[in-house]
């Protein structure tokens, strides 16, 4: 957790592996990014959502993708 100098709570920081991510984000990551597989996913939690960004590698590249929660629903957002 990051607080500011006041210790008012910022964000929340977490890290996870590929089965803590959504399957159909999982499923959409697969079928956009063929040769890259999931190594982990990044979680960042503030005031203004959910924000999850999944690390894609292959044998020479990493690629982070930003994944947004579209509503206070919990569904899986966009994939940017």
């Amino acid at each position: 957790m990051i607080y500011d100098r006041r210790w008012y709570w910022q964000y929340t920081l977490s890290y996870y592996g590929e089965a803590q991510l959504d399957r159909k984000v999982r499923k959409e990551l697969s079928r956009t990014y063929e040769v890259f597989s999931i190594t982990g996913l990044e979680q960042i939690e503030s005031r203004d959502g959910l924000v999850r960004i999944p690390h894609l590698a292959d044998c020479k590249h990493i690629k982070l993708v930003r994944v947004k929660r579209r509503g206070r629903n919990g569904r899986a957002g966009r994939i940017y």
